[in-house]
């Protein structure tokens, strides 16, 4: 039976935003790794990358830049915070998931080796130990409360965050009352991001894996 996990969805509070933003592309040596919090380089198109949309994010008028201080997703914060003009805030808490012994190992290899254990974690991620890593509970609780104070400074101006899939996961969902079994349907590809409004009447995803946060265009 599944782990217990926080109640669906979070009350609501004043309007604030926040941008969960994922780390550009690794280098092809650690692709197809479940590479969790291991301190992974950015490829050349990644490096690319986050100069492009560091640019693009720290355009839109940010109340602050905070990151995991993983090389991957500090060398983005750095261009965001640049283009902001705002000195950048580091977050061990904000840090990818620990996958214990499966770090650095490839997934084919774990799905071939380990494919109960696989289906266990998919199963129940927030209780899942199997790996002797952290849970998604675990990750949650360190997580979240940055999440919260984020919200505190995004009345005017969004809060960007840059992170990693499973932090974004995690807290998206716990933010929305997605059960942790159904998270993985969350998509956030590499240097993209997810935008979280919070009102009065709780937490709503906005916009959702999105590379360019430049106002969408009104209709003609």
């Amino acid at each position: 039976m599944p782990t217990p996990s926080p109640a669906t969805g979070r009350s609501g509070g004043p309007r604030a935003e926040v941008w969960l933003l994922r780390h550009p592309e690794v280098r092809a040596d650690w692709s197809g790794r479940a590479y969790g919090n291991l301190d992974v380089p950015l490829s050349e198109q990644g490096l690319l990358a986050a100069r492009e949309v560091g640019a693009w994010y720290g355009g839109l008028g940010c109340a602050g830049v905070v990151s995991s201080p993983l090389v991957r997703a500090r060398t983005l914060a750095e261009a965001v915070a640049s283009a902001a003009g705002l000195p950048l805030e580091l977050e061990p808490a904000l840090r990818e998931l620990d996958r214990g012994r499966w770090q650095g190992r490839e997934r084919a290899e774990l799905e071939r080796d380990e494919s109960a254990a696989v289906r266990a974690y998919h199963a129940d991620p927030w209780g899942f130990r199997g790996h002797a890593g952290e849970t998604d509970a675990d990750l949650h609780a360190r997580a979240w409360p940055v999440l919260e104070r984020a919200a505190l400074r995004a009345r005017a101006h969004p809060v960007v965050l840059v992170t990693h899939y499973n932090v974004a996961r995690v807290l998206a969902a716990a933010a929305l009352g997605i059960p942790p079994a159904r998270s993985f349907a969350l998509r956030l590809d590499p240097a993209r991001g997810i935008l979280l409004a919070r009102s009065t009447h709780g937490w709503a995803l906005s916009r959702a894996n999105v590379v360019d946060p430049r106002p969408l265009a009104a209709p003609l």
